[in-house]
């Protein structure tokens, strides 16, 4: 960012520079990037049949900060096509690992709520070296959960908002609605199969 910032002030161009939160599931299709921790996270739980009790608390739960890829897609083709130049912050806040559990579960993913230590060890003993959610063993591993804890920061997206407002896309796009989830998840991990 600072070398294009520099780059800016000794030559007449226009720079945008993006800054997106966890890009998550497209609201149109549920695919998501397979590869993300939060995904990983869920899957893991999935894999193993269980899940961290200290996750369901509302008030203390994990909260993902993600944003639908559709309009993450949508926001960075406007703005540029607009000419709108200078830093845009386009992540979200929601939605919490609870609320994801429960449409896992919802799906009819049988999963057990234990203490984080047991679920940990399960992790450990049951999720092989060559599965995807081996790549971040020891993140999960180290996970804490408790203290409503967010996987980015609190970033002010206010000027983001207006801007986009200006060239006629609503933020609302943005969020990942409980329904939108449930695809994704029914796509991800579809439950048992009949």
């Amino acid at each position: 960012e600072r070398i294009l910032h520099k780059i800016s002030q000794e030559y007449p161009i226009q720079i945008g520079v993006y800054r997106a939160g966890s890009i998550s599931p497209s609201v149109v299709t549920g695919y998501t990037n397979e590869q993300d921790f939060s995904t990983l996270l869920l899957e893991s739980c999935v894999e193993v049949g269980k899940y961290p009790l200290e996750a369901m608390d509302e008030e203390a739960g994990l909260e993902f900060k993600w944003t639908s890829v559709d309009f993450v897609a949508s926001a960075i083709v406007g703005l540029a096509y607009n000419g709108k130049t200078g830093i845009f912050h386009l992540c979200n806040d929601g939605p919490t690992m609870r609320m994801c559990l429960q449409q896992l579960l919802k799906n009819g993913n049988q999963m057990q709520a234990v203490s984080t230590e047991e679920w940990q060890k399960a992790v450990a003993e049951k999720i092989p070296p060559g599965h995807r959610c081996y790549a971040i063993m020891d993140l999960l591993q180290r996970v804490k959960f408790g203290g409503h804890v967010r996987l980015a920061g609190g970033v002010k997206v206010s000027k983001t908002k207006a801007v986009l407002a200006e060239i006629g896309l609503g933020w609302s796009h943005a969020h990942l609605s409980p329904k939108s989830f449930a695809k994704s998840a029914t796509f991800m991990w579809p439950g048992p199969k009949c």
